[in-house]
């Protein structure tokens, strides 16, 4: 699985000359769709090279002009290992594939800049989290959004109790001291788990549950000093779930805290309508997000507005466009990514309006 970061978002949103083409394909995991997704992306490929003859561009040049996507169309290896989703951006001397945690609905966009909304939920904050499962025998830290979770490495940490046990006691026995089993899960262990913790998420207050056997939990709880973790936990011996089981059983624990977040933002835009603090037109919230002055953002996952941005007059909007076409981007797209580059929360809905009947509306810092 790939990741998709801030550098990713800068390389994709930087002005380009000519056609760009995005492409999002739901992929499969496993079963007898991995055999079927090929198929389905060089038949996607298909339209594509005919949407690029349909904008002007002579036969030859669009067959050219895919060729980088064609090959990868046919690389067995690569479709041997997918995620839930592929994203694919393709212009003049550029190719990116990523394999993302998405189920994407299949989408194909050929306009003048790369379409990145189906990202949003993959980048946006708002639903990130951390899941760290413990047992006797081995500590697995996994990352979380809404569409599952993918592993993550402790530096530093033993790779379970067991292990932290052993090394201790052989630490003791080479010293001429004994050590029992007890103070050693308490006085080692956990508390190297925590630094560990600790050291990986550094200054961020993202939720982390717990899971495991219940007296592990209230172990970890006793060494904890990290701000983010919620109360409760997820109880039980889950050494055999793999990341699909234990996903189903983290995320109704940390939704109503995301679910709670949104309904925030809402009533911050609801209490401050009206005011300069705030917003729901699309032309005042484009520049003041390429500006940086917006600092929470509530878009709709499912509606677009088509126009054309000014980045040399402070990011304004020159032309509202009626429709997808040539020099047009996707309004909504622009403000959520240019919110996140710089340093905005962004609360992605997949409904058609956000608040009061509109698909847009932001809080301004100043």
């Amino acid at each position: 699985m790939d990741v998709v970061t801030n550098t990713d978002l800068e390389l994709l949103t930087r002005e380009r000359t000519g056609i760009c083409v995005s492409l999002y394909l739901r992929t499969q995991v496993t079963g007898s769709g991995v055999l079927q997704d090929p198929i389905s992306f060089n038949t996607m490929l298909t339209g594509v090279q005919q949407e690029l003859v349909a904008q002007g561009m002579r036969p030859p040049d669009a067959r050219n002009f895919i060729r980088p996507a064609r090959a990868l169309g046919s690389d067995q290896a690569f479709w041997q290992f997918q995620s839930q989703g592929l994203a694919v951006f393709l212009a003049d001397g550029f190719f990116r594939p990523y394999r993302l945690p998405i189920p994407f609905k299949d989408m194909l966009v050929v306009t003048g800049r790369f379409h990145l909304k189906p990202l949003l939920t993959l980048l946006t904050e708002d639903t990130e989290y951390y899941l760290l499962v413990l047992s006797q025998s081995k500590i697995r830290l996994f990352r979380g959004g809404r569409f599952g979770l993918e592993k993550v490495l402790v530096p530093g940490v033993p790779g379970g109790m067991n292990e932290a046990v052993s090394h201790d006691q052989n630490k003791a026995m080479s010293s001429g001291r004994g050590k029992g089993r007890d103070d050693a899960n308490s006085s080692q262990y956990f508390p190297q788990v925590n630094e560990g913790i600790h050291g990986l998420l550094q200054e961020k207050n993202t939720p982390l549950v717990i899971a495991g056997v219940e007296y592990m939990l209230l172990l970890y709880r006793q060494a904890n000093t990290y701000p983010g973790l919620l109360p409760g936990g997820i109880t039980g011996d889950l050494d055999a779930l793999r990341a699909e089981a234990l996903h189903e059983k983290a995320w109704p624990v940390v939704e109503p805290l995301f679910r709670r977040r949104r309904e925030e933002a809402r009533e911050e835009v609801r209490a401050l309508r009206g005011t300069e603090k705030a917003s729901i037109v699309t032309a005042e919230i484009v520049p003041a997000s390429y500006q940086g002055r917006v600092s929470t953002l509530l878009v709709s996952g499912r509606k677009h507005e088509w126009g054309t941005v000014d980045r040399s007059n402070a990011g304004t909007v020159s032309r509202v466009c009626r429709r997808e076409e040539q020099g047009c981007e996707d309004l909504y797209d622009f403000a959520a990514i240019h919110t996140l580059l710089k340093g905005g929360k962004v609360f992605v809905e997949e409904s058609d309006a956000v608040i009061e009947g509109t698909a847009i509306a932001a809080v301004f810092r100043h």
